[in-house]
């Protein structure tokens, strides 16, 4: 199974608060184009690997990582159930 997504537009809005009357609204209206792909080799073994660019820089990453989780549905039932 592989799966690819692919986000093209971000909108940051912040906003500051300095100790005056005025209230200084800051905009960023900017493309950040991003690509993520994972991919299962197995039941347990995927492998995920992205390229993200903001601003003038680029950055790429990837992580192989095993998940073995038996049961997850039930072991958060009893985790609320003790709690």
């Amino acid at each position: 199974m592989c799966k690819l997504v692919a986000r093209t537009y971000s909108v940051i809005q912040v906003n500051f608060y300095i100790f005056s009357v005025n209230d200084y609204l800051l905009k960023l209206n900017n493309l950040f184009p991003s690509v993520n792909m994972l991919y299962s080799f197995e039941r347990e073994w995927k492998f995920k690997a992205g390229f993200t660019r903001s601003f003038s820089q680029g950055s790429l990453f990837s992580t192989l990582y095993y998940q073995d989780i038996k049961n997850p549905i039930q072991r958060v039932n009893s985790v609320y159930a003790e709690s």
